[in-house]
């Protein structure tokens, strides 16, 4: 199975990406952050991006059975500070996605 893991470089999704990996999924990996490399690196397709840059989003998804969702933004003390933002950041970014995916036929998520 195809397998796009949506922030696949923090502590969750690093795991995720080897447990999924070492089950014999091809996975491509979504995140911000320069990947870390782990002993599965070469197995791994990487993409560097932001959440709300729905073109890059999009080539993230192509051929993609299944998307983990495990991007948040959100923080206690800011989101807090600013609730608007923090909806900006995480649900209408989300919402985007999901649209995406509903364009191309991508009906399996799983947010975390």
């Amino acid at each position: 199975m195809k397998v796009l893991v949506l922030g696949g470089n923090g502590f969750i999704g690093s795991n995720l990406v080897d447990q999924l990996v070492a089950a014999g999924h091809r996975v491509r990996v979504y995140d911000r952050s320069p990947p870390k490399l782990s002993e599965h690196h070469l197995k791994l397709e990487y993409q560097c991006g932001n959440f709300n840059d729905i073109t890059s989003i999009s080539q993230a998804l192509h051929d993609i059975d299944i998307v983990f969702h495990l991007i948040s933004s959100s923080i206690p003390s800011s989101s807090n500070l600013s609730p608007a933002n923090d909806v900006r950041d995480n649900l209408v970014d989300t919402i985007g996605l999901l649209e995406c995916m509903r364009k191309m036929n991508i009906r399996r998520i799983i947010y975390m």
